[in-house]
């Protein structure tokens, strides 16, 4: 079974033990040290499974303090809370030297599959990693994503080309593998995770107007803390991705303080 794993760990020799281990079942593992650098592996790749030790930064990281390029203030809870809130299904293995039951049920309630002990033999480890790519796997068929109608034929890019799901809806082409999107046939242009979520999903209603607190709901939990300050950033960020550079939206247009709805055609 293939998928990309995602090893946080800040203890070198125990990090590569895992990735050494994981690396020979043929899965492709990516591999960091605190929750800067994973949040940019979150954003450039299609995580399948995150393994993650939890007492990042040590006993620190259990303030919930956390400031850009400080490891010592990385907090693995906080991390954990980030991975969890990604539009798309990641499973979560924590694994840790913290044994406490107090440790293990607050990663639980905060939405880790599993949490294990640094001293689980590995092979013990990889079967819970295959584990949880069934998982995933059961989840995606489940979900899905209901605005996609067709796949790339093979060859469409090479002959070696792999079919990947694809989102065409009006001018837009969205390939959701890629996280790119193209209108009218323009150049390609990369999306973060959460941008392409609410893509495809205002993309399944075109023209609809989705108010701000069903884009929370459907991008970031039912059990959201953000605020509608999340869905502005949200919208403007992936504006400067997708709108022509005039001044003026074309695409993903405001409703009046009601939401967002977005035009699917270019305007003539």
């Amino acid at each position: 079974m293939s998928g990309t794993i995602l090893v946080v760990e800040d203890d070198r020799s125990y990090r590569t033990l895992v990735v050494r281990y994981l690396r020979r079942l043929n899965l492709t593992v990516l591999e960091t040290v605190d929750m800067e650098s994973a949040l940019k592996h979150l954003d450039r790749h299609q995580i399948d499974v995150a393994i993650l030790d939890i007492g990042l930064g040590k006993q620190a990281a259990f303030l919930g303090e956390w400031k850009p390029g400080v490891q010592s203030g990385s907090s693995g809870y906080a991390l954990l809370e980030m991975i969890r809130a990604q539009p798309r299904y990641i499973s979560i293995i924590v694994l840790t030297s913290l044994e406490e039951t107090i440790f293990e049920v607050a990663c639980l309630q905060r939405g880790a599959d599993d949490y294990l002990s640094k001293h689980i033999q590995m092979e013990a480890l990889a079967a819970r990693v295959q584990a949880c790519l069934r998982r995933g796997q059961l989840i995606a068929a489940a979900g899905g994503h209901a605005a996609v109608i067709s796949q790339r034929p093979q060859g469409a890019k090479g002959a070696n080309a792999q079919p990947c799901k694809l989102v065409q809806a009006g001018d837009f082409h969205i390939d959701v593998e890629h996280r790119t999107v193209q209108i009218c046939g323009g150049p390609s242009v990369g999306l973060s995770p959460r941008e392409l979520r609410l893509l495809v999903l205002m993309a399944e209603s075109p023209g609809r107007v989705f108010k701000k607190d069903e884009i929370l709901e459907s991008l970031w939990g039912p059990s959201a803390t953000q605020g509608y300050y999340s869905v502005d950033a949200l919208v403007k960020n992936t504006r400067r991705k997708i709108e022509p550079r005039t001044g003026k939206a074309q695409y993903l247009l405001s409703a009046r303080g009601e939401g967002y709805r977005l035009n699917l055609t270019t305007p003539h």
